[in-house]
């Protein structure tokens, strides 16, 4: 009667394992490909210091948040914000920005939002809040449907705001 042979393990590597530790011949290339998206991520996103507190306005002044709530989806969309017809910076995903401004009405603007602008009155002394939402939108263009991001200006009350704020970064621009 012969033996029963011992079964043998296969030897298993898990294919990742393999390309960054050089098991594979594609590893330089999947190594760079990784790094590449991992900048592209963090490039799109607020970088600047954490949310810490409202702060009040200076004497004889009003202050606005705008702010963009983190999400993995739209993560590289960019906008443009004006107060006033006058250029600000551009929100990036997970921001927020303040902004000291004249008592009374400020029109805030946003490139690729619809509606383009939002009045908002803010009061000497107060904080006014304002979000720039991503909104999905699909459209058909010869015969074939497309599907981009737009955003919107919803203007918020602190307790809204405050409830996200601290979750986000300034935009340092």
């Amino acid at each position: 009667m012969e033996p029963i042979p011992k079964p043998r393990t296969p030897k298993t590597t898990w294919p990742l394992t393999a390309l960054v530790s050089g098991g594979g011949r594609g590893a330089p290339a999947v190594c760079a490909a990784i790094v590449i998206g991992a900048a592209a991520l963090v490039a799109g996103c607020a970088t600047g210091p954490a949310f810490q507190t409202i702060e009040p306005p200076q004497a004889g002044h009003a202050a606005i948040y705008l702010y963009r709530t983190s999400s993995l989806f739209g993560t590289g969309i960019k906008h443009e914000v004006a107060l006033n017809a006058a250029t600000r910076g551009t929100m990036v995903n997970g921001g927020y920005m303040r902004f000291e401004v004249a008592p009374g009405e400020t029109m805030v603007r946003a490139r690729g939002c619809e509606p383009p602008a939002l009045a908002i009155a803010v009061a000497s002394g107060e904080v006014g809040y304002v979000q720039l939402q991503l909104t999905n939108k699909t459209f058909e263009l010869g015969g074939r449907y497309y599907f981009d991001y737009g955003c919107r200006l919803v203007q918020r009350n602190e307790a809204d705001a405050l409830a996200v704020l601290p979750s986000l970064r300034a935009v340092m621009n």
